[in-house]
């Protein structure tokens, strides 16, 4: 009855819920994907906590690479969010992907990129995301008992909040130690990011995008970060970054973003790499997918 034009899946988890529908309706499929997701359950089980944790990532992790790798095989064209999964897949002989970024509401990063008002710089250094999934919890306790030592040492004065859903109890207990902010189950990211005069994304693992990577470019804020939570993105996103993988430079990146003076309007360059994750990128997708609807 609604007579689609395509069947477009989001992930590979409905795999052959779509490849059905596009067989059976004779319409072409399109996969938009987040992660190799087969890798992203393995690292997350390995770093689990407990063995139903890991269980829970981990049970079906074969099962899971086969669905996704027929998905996107029976797909005329997949969308990746990253540059780094999309070269993957293409080095096991998918070469039907595109790179497809996370696309941000207008609005959001209207607001996030907006100068600061008076007194709304509370903190000097945040940290906005889950504070449950395994790779976040890692990122999150190295950073509060390997970097914030460091930072007191040279700024006793410092403040600090970590900010995020359903933080665990180590994090909790991590932050009352570390004498850090937490600011747990924001109900608006937004405000709680324009906070900070530097924002921190300390993860070690993942697989895909890390979204709050592109929160953290589009925010007025100076932005620090591993490598990791920079991968899947183009080399003109990373450059904008200050990028650090050890505790001692990941400290003197963020002291030497605090010494110099607030970001009131952004560089060009920083403008351009915001550009990406906007609407233009989904009229490039819907060029490729116009090439395979044959309607009237």
């Amino acid at each position: 009855d609604f007579d689609a034009d395509a069947i477009w899946l989001e992930g590979a988890y409905a795999g052959r819920v779509a490849q059905n529908l596009a067989r059976d309706l004779q319409r072409p499929l399109f996969v938009r994907s987040h992660n190799i997701e087969h890798l992203y359950a393995a690292r997350q089980g390995r770093k689990a906590g407990s063995w139903a944790e890991r269980l829970k990532w981990s049970g079906q992790l074969k099962a899971l690479q086969r669905l996704e790798t027929r998905t996107l095989a029976a797909a005329n064209a997949f969308f990746d969010i990253s540059v780094d999964d999309l070269a993957w897949w293409s080095s096991r002989g998918m070469t039907r992907g595109h790179w497809l970024p996370p696309i941000v509401d207008e609005s959001q990063a209207r607001r996030l990129a907006a100068p600061p008002a008076p007194g709304e710089r509370t903190h000097d250094v945040g940290y906005l995301g889950n504070l449950a999934t395994p790779n976040n919890v890692e990122g999150v306790l190295w950073f509060l008992a390997e970097v914030m030592p460091r930072l007191r040492a040279a700024r006793s004065d410092l403040k600090v909040f970590i900010a995020g859903s359903t933080p665990r109890s180590e994090i909790v207990a991590a932050c009352q130690k570390a004498a850090v902010d937490l600011i747990p189950d924001a109900t608006d990211a937004v405000a709680v990011q324009r906070r900070a005069r530097v924002l921190v994304n300390p993860v070690f693992f993942g697989s895909g995008v890390n979204v709050k990577s592109v929160d953290m470019l589009l925010s007025g804020a100076h932005p620090v970060s591993t490598p990791q939570g920079l991968a899947g993105f183009p080399p003109m996103v990373k450059a904008e970054f200050a990028v650090a993988a050890e505790a001692g430079p990941f400290s003197d990146a963020i002291l030497a973003q605090l010494a110099g003076p607030d970001l009131l309007v952004a560089s060009a360059s920083r403008e351009h790499a915001r550009s990406l994750f906007g609407p233009a990128s989904v009229v490039d997708a819907l060029k490729v997918v116009r090439h395979f609807v044959r309607r009237p």
